[in-house]
């Protein structure tokens, strides 16, 4: 539990070691949840603060390649971020339960945003991608604003 190893004094690259040593140790985990710590303010879980200057989304990326579950609203959350970040998202998936998972996100996130006013689309195509030595075919999406 980092939570309360940390607390608010948990930093971007606390997490990033954290989860380099989870993986390359293989401990044996579905999920890496950054909980709290983060936020620029108490239950404002969209806004980073300033131990996070790169904000949340090179943390998901950095687990490329990693196998996860994720829950579909959480990761809405952070697509939703990112694009508020960027304007631009991509997610790659691999496997039936994980394009679902994916694909309720996007729509989740959809919904989010559009409370805000703006607008995204999605345009899947399939990627090549590398893990452990093995090329595999992801599905992937590009999320953009639309308009």
């Amino acid at each position: 539990m980092l939570l309360y190893h940390y607390f608010e004094r948990v930093t971007e690259d606390d997490i990033a070691s954290n989860l380099a040593a989870a993986t390359e140790g293989g401990w044996p985990f579905d999920v890496f949840q950054v909980d709290d710590g983060f936020q620029a303010h108490i239950g404002d879980w969209l806004t980073t603060n300033d131990s996070f200057p790169s904000g949340l989304a090179p943390l998901a990326t950095s687990a490329t390649g990693q196998t996860f579950n994720v829950n579909a609203d959480t990761f809405a959350g952070a697509i939703a971020g990112v694009m508020r970040e960027s304007q631009h998202a991509e997610v790659q998936a691999i496997g039936a339960g994980a394009v679902n998972q994916a694909v309720k996100a996007i729509v989740i996130a959809k919904g989010y945003l559009a409370e805000e006013g703006v607008n995204i689309t999605c345009v899947p195509s399939f990627v090549d991608v590398d893990i452990d030595d093995q090329e595999r075919t992801a599905n992937r999406f590009v999320i953009e604003p639309n308009g």
